[in-house]
């Protein structure tokens, strides 16, 4: 198991908005699908070699956004709340990536729920 570092803040902005930010860094793909609370996700590291991963995320007004980074080719899979719906942009990454089962490239945006669960296998540098 990889060390994995961490750093949280929470804010309660005007009008008594809640907001928090944090940032985590880990180096095993088993922390690093745990960091996504209430996705249900498991990694499975495709690529040889070290992982190295980090999610940077911020909450408020109901609102979760996070940016994920990872280093190596990973299978993911999940499952989100049947209530919740989830908007994914890939920010960067090479050639072709598959999401759900469709082909896709980097500048594509992916909404899905959670209803079936999904499984997205993805290049290094997602």
């Amino acid at each position: 198991m990889g060390a994995t570092h961490s750093q949280s803040f929470a804010t309660a902005p005007p009008g008594g908005a809640r907001a928090s930010l944090s940032f985590a860094a880990t180096q095993d793909v088993d922390e690093q699908a745990a960091l996504l609370r209430g996705w249900n996700q498991s990694y499975a590291q495709l690529s040889s070699g070290v992982f190295k991963g980090s999610i940077a995320e911020t909450s408020f007004a109901g609102l979760h956004l996070f940016m994920e980074q990872t280093d190596s080719e990973l299978f993911q899979t999940g499952e989100l709340p049947a209530n919740l719906c989830a908007v994914g942009v890939p920010l960067r990454f090479p050639g072709i990536a598959h999401f759900c089962g469709a082909p896709t490239m980097g500048e594509a945006v992916h909404v899905f729920s959670g209803r079936n669960g999904f499984g997205v296998p993805h290049p290094a540098a997602w």
